[in-house]
């Protein structure tokens, strides 16, 4: 079934053409038969059309239910299917870098869409580790994202990059592409388990230019450093752009 709701995903553009091209047929139809009715001169003729017409209506109804679906499938479900059902691209782009080291053992993230993000490489400082004064630790920052399409904007404006947060924190800043499907902020760091976990409990599918991006409360997190990203997913389901910053969290 999975597999059923990605193929309707990826290929939904076809499927509005398809159901578009129906439309215009029944639209068509719909003139014909009522042209008809207008000019029969028996009842049989007249009854004819009427059906005619009334059939051109159904037909007109089923498509537009059939656009409706795949539209509901590409936008709210196939984003929010588990990880586990998402599958890997066969092709790798040249700017993909390996998943980053943030403990002795690299952790194994999931995936939830497919992905083409660059993930930062340095490794944020984690709740235990020796240091002299752990809580004035942030996580370092981040390369940046080597290539991004046309027309793309992904900034986190605030909190500023190093800053140290408690409680409710709001973020604010810019996410937008030309065929912009939605966005998702996400964190890495002592509190989440070694995976990148969402902060805002979903994706985001308007785009924001200069603007409140979602709010987290970090009350009851585990002090020290994370890494914040904002990521930003077209409608070929792909993520297209990245951005980062580096939070230290500490106990109220």
């Amino acid at each position: 079934m999975t597999d059923i709701i990605r193929f309707i995903a990826r290929h939904a553009a076809w499927f509005y053409l398809a159901c578009g091209l129906g439309s215009a047929a029944c639209l068509v139809m719909f003139v014909r038969a009522q042209r008809n009715v207008k000019q029969a001169l028996f009842g049989l003729e007249m009854e004819i059309a009427a059906a005619s017409r009334i059939r051109a209506v159904r037909l007109f109804a089923l498509t537009a239910l059939l656009a409706l679906s795949v539209f509901l499938i590409a936008v709210a479900v196939e984003p929010n299917l588990p990880p586990s059902e998402h599958v890997e691209p066969t092709a790798t782009p040249a700017f993909y870098t390996p998943p980053p080291t943030f403990t002795k053992e690299t952790p194994t993230v999931t995936p939830t869409i497919t992905s083409t993000l660059s993930i930062p490489t340095e490794t944020p400082l984690l709740a235990g580790t020796p240091t002299s004064t752990p809580e004035e630790e942030v996580t370092p920052e981040p390369s940046p994202f080597p290539t991004q399409p046309p027309g793309t904007i992904c900034i986190i404006s605030e909190p500023a990059d190093g800053s140290q947060v408690e409680g409710e924190v709001t973020f604010v800043g810019s996410a937008s592409t030309e065929q912009f499907l939605f966005y998702k902020l996400e964190a890495y760091g002592p509190q989440t388990g070694g995976i990148w976990a969402s902060i805002l409990g979903e994706v985001v599918s308007a785009p924001v230019i200069d603007g409140v991006l979602g709010s987290a409360n970090f009350g009851g997190w585990e002090p020290g450093g994370y890494s914040i990203r904002l990521v930003i997913v077209d409608t070929t389901s792909n993520e297209v752009a990245g951005c980062y910053v580096s939070l230290n969290i500490s106990t109220p």
